[in-house]
């Protein structure tokens, strides 16, 4: 590969790239989502391909045909990425908090789900105000709260 000198030009057209590409994946989502599909693996699949044929089918040195170019290749990362997550996610074993297991989970994008028990709030008995309310999860105690201290009940 060769490398280019630096210059306002080369930057602008990175960054044109890099705005096409972002555009891309952006407008990709909402096509896929405007889609009546119950097959969502399918139609990721095939906006990807569409925008992979498209983008091979394309050419020019312009700057409108580069930004073209590259909102064509973040439609088609973009949507297989998706693809591979979502797939990828079902048989994917436990987060186990092991090197390669966790750069897994990480590169799906599930690494830092962070699992929260269910609680359940309710208005202390009595004189109800705003400031005033109980947490309680199944099979523990009920923490009251107000805005002056807390007690344990």
């Amino acid at each position: 590969m060769k490398t280019k000198k630096l210059s306002t030009k080369t930057m602008s057209d990175a960054g044109l790239q890099v705005i096409g590409g972002t555009t891309g994946a952006m407008v990709s989502d909402g096509v896929a989502g405007a889609i009546p599909s119950g097959k969502k693996n399918l139609v990721r699949a095939g906006i990807a391909t569409a925008s992979l044929v498209a983008l091979a089918a394309t050419g020019g040195k312009q700057p409108g045909d580069k930004f073209v170019q590259s909102a064509l290749l973040g439609v088609a990362i973009k949507q297989g990425v998706d693809l591979l997550r979502d797939n990828l996610q079902r048989v994917l074993p436990q987060q186990n908090g092991q090197r390669v297991n966790k750069f897994l989970h990480d590169a799906l994008g599930n690494g830092s789900v962070v699992s929260l028990p269910q609680t359940t709030v309710q208005a202390p008995a009595g004189s109800i105000e705003m400031d005033d309310f109980a947490l309680a999860h199944p099979g523990e105690e009920e923490i009251i709260l107000n805005h002056n201290s807390w007690a344990m009940a």
